[in-house]
């Protein structure tokens, strides 16, 4: 009987000895499945939140407009409002905006009418991540513009506006589109080691108001037949026809000595003539010859 109580004490013994050894590697067990689980869940989190910035990210670059590309190099023409805001404040007496067609001027009344702005270029051309024009590419500067209640007079300026420093053209302003060619290859617009600014006066003391000016395009050129060539003005002169006078006889009468008049000059005979405005200078195509004008559609 003593025997089989303590067989049955060692068993407990025994027993509790196993149960006692068991318990703390429960415990660490599930210590290992907790940690396990908070890793998964935070690997899983992290990857949903780099996924949705991911995905927000390509969704702000998606609806942001790509800015396109200058298709000439040497020809400004975007004019993206989101883009070129920040590079353009107002001007003096002029408000600026802009539209599909280009940029707008509009007149902003005052006494002594004035209306200018700076356009700065080389801060264009890194706006739209394009090469700028070097100074002796700008012989020539070509505007494609059209203006209503403006009075014809555009003068165009260098960097640091000063009489003298400058080159003035005309325009019709009917409202509909035209080119000016400004030469500025007598200022100092090419001479300096890049181009940065130039002054644009796009009207003068008779502006009206309400007037307006939109620049579609601004061409720069090294020599004037390209700029020419640019505008799709087409001109070519030919000799005019020559007329003969009809054949008479002389007269059988004796020739009387008609009395000694003096001499003067003739007229100039009228004809076609065109006039091309061209920086502070005009271009006329002579008067005797025919002349045939081919405009580039617009």
């Amino acid at each position: 009987m003593k025997h089989t109580v303590k067989l049955l004490t060692g068993c407990l013994i025994a027993i509790l000895i196993m149960s006692m050894m068991l318990v703390p590697f429960s415990v660490s067990a599930d210590d290992e499945n907790t940690e396990e689980t908070t890793e998964e869940t935070t690997e899983e989190t992290t990857e949903e939140t780099v996924a949705e910035t991911d995905t927000e990210t390509v969704t702000e670059a998606d609806t942001k407009p790509a800015l396109p590309k200058l298709e000439k190099n040497n020809v400004i023409n975007v004019w993206q409002e989101e883009t070129m805001r920040s590079l353009f404040g107002n001007g003096n007496q002029t408000e600026i905006s802009f539209s599909d067609e280009g940029l707008v001027l509009t007149w902003v009344p005052s006494e002594g009418a004035d209306p200018y702005f700076v356009f700065p270029i080389y801060n264009y051309y890194k706006k739209v991540d394009a090469t700028v024009p070097t100074p002796d590419q700008a012989n020539y500067v070509v505007f494609k513009i059209k203006a209503t209640g403006c009075d014809g007079n555009f003068e165009l300026f260098t960097n640091n506006p000063a009489a003298g420093d400058s080159s003035t053209a005309s325009y019709i302003g009917n409202g509909e589109w035209e080119y000016i060619i400004v030469d500025m290859s007598l200022t100092t617009l090419v001479e300096g080691k890049r181009l940065s600014t130039m002054r644009i006066d796009w009207s003068a003391f008779d502006t009206q108001e309400g007037a307006t000016m939109t620049i579609g395009e601004i061409g720069f050129f090294a020599e004037y037949d390209d700029a020419l060539a640019f505008t799709g003005v087409d001109i070519t002169v030919t000799d005019p026809p020559v007329t003969k006078a009809p054949v008479t006889e002389a007269p059988t009468d004796p020739v009387t000595e008609a009395p000694t008049a003096q001499e003067t000059e003739a007229p100039a005979s009228g004809g076609c003539s065109s006039v091309l405005s061209v920086g502070t200078g005009m271009i006329l195509l002579a008067a005797a010859a025919a002349v045939a004008l081919k405009r580039r559609s617009i």
